[in-house]
């Protein structure tokens, strides 16, 4: 016999704090400078969701064209300044 326990955030290990507080250097790396408190307020809300939330509140891309707008674990772009060439 096989099993598989799946574990939504909450259920077994209480682990949104840490899902929260991984934001912030995501956003960060984007220039956005957030609370904990605003992101811990949008708990069961999608990935997508906080990130429209910050990109209205300040304008932050989170797409360089390269990546779904949701995509946000990958690199920033970088300024055109800073490619090599």
């Amino acid at each position: 016999m096989h099993s598989v326990i799946f574990d939504c955030d909450g259920v077994l290990v209480d682990s949104e704090h840490l899902s929260c507080g991984a934001w912030l250097p995501v956003l960060a790396r984007y220039g956005v400078r957030a609370e904990l408190s605003e992101i811990e307020a949008m708990l069961g809300k999608s990935d997508q969701s906080v990130l429209n939330h910050f990109a209205s509140k300040t304008g932050a891309q989170f797409s360089d064209g390269k990546y779904p707008t949701g995509c946000i674990f990958m690199p920033p772009p970088r300024p055109a300044a800073d490619k090599p060439a």
